[in-house]
């Protein structure tokens, strides 16, 4: 094999690596939304920004709203994982857990203002972790 044979096989093999991880994130993904979908303490929405959650479910756990819909905590997962190689997003996600305390998970966020930098903790229900990794 010369020279060029060799660089046009690696460079068929990246291609075909791209298309691979670009399936695997979209496998992880959909376990992500399927897992959102599985929420035994789902809140019922009335309108576009109000939802009810039962009081003796807030006892205990945290306040935010991306605790208790799944849905948007699965925004928050895969804002995480973004930009991140798909290869590695179950041991990610099991770091986290390793690092939880109790039923929640923090994500932390930051929003650029001008030249501050708010960062945010958001908490995600570790059941829902949970679900995602063991559809993995």
């Amino acid at each position: 094999m010369d020279y060029k044979e060799i660089r046009s096989r690696i460079d068929e093999m990246v291609k075909e690596m791209a298309i691979m991880e670009e399936k695997l994130a979209d496998v992880i993904t959909n376990a992500i939304y399927e897992s959102a979908q599985e929420n035994p303490n789902k809140p019922r929405r009335i309108s576009k920004n109000i939802v009810v959650i039962h009081f003796s479910d807030l006892i205990g756990n945290p306040w935010n709203y991306e605790y208790y819909d799944w849905e948007k905590s699965a925004e928050v997962v895969l804002g995480f994982l973004k930009g991140k190689p798909a290869g590695k997003w179950k041991e990610l996600l099991q770091g986290k857990l390793k690092s939880s305390k109790k039923n929640v998970v923090t994500f932390e966020k930051s929003i650029r203002n001008g030249w501050f930098i708010n960062k945010y903790t958001i908490p995600v229900n570790r059941l829902f972790i949970e679900k995602i990794v063991e559809k993995l």
